[in-house]
């Protein structure tokens, strides 16, 4: 990060944000991870969204998280409900929607395997 813009990474994906173009940000967290998603205008002027998860509390998302609180805190949705900020930053809930639905398969899964086994 520097004084025009930051360098964010998910994976092997990575974008660029320009601070100019930095709509808000929003740093949510759930027992499984923590989650920055930011909203912003790339260089065509176009609308884009992006987020990084870490682990819960992660700390160099916490240490993005101040940083851009003491940058831009006008643009920090963090004082509002999730609800909220997610309709300031028209964005599904995918993240939570994954998280509940991957334990819920795998334990579908785990059961049919062991009506399987029993039955075999």
């Amino acid at each position: 990060m520097d004084d025009m813009f930051m360098n964010v990474k998910t994976g092997f994906l990575k974008r660029t944000i320009l601070f100019s173009g930095l709509r808000n940000y929003y740093l949510m967290h759930s027992k499984m991870f923590s989650t920055m998603l930011f909203t912003y205008e790339d260089n065509n002027g176009k609308f884009k969204r992006w987020s990084m998860s870490g682990q819960p509390h992660n700390e160099q998302v916490q240490l993005l998280n101040a940083e851009l609180e003491k940058r831009f805190p006008g643009k920090s949705l963090n004082n509002l409900s999730q609800k909220e900020a997610f309709k300031i930053m028209k964005k599904m809930n995918r993240i939570l929607l994954a998280a509940t639905l991957v334990p819920i398969i795998f334990l579908i899964a785990v059961g049919i395997i062991a009506l399987i086994i029993m039955f075999s």
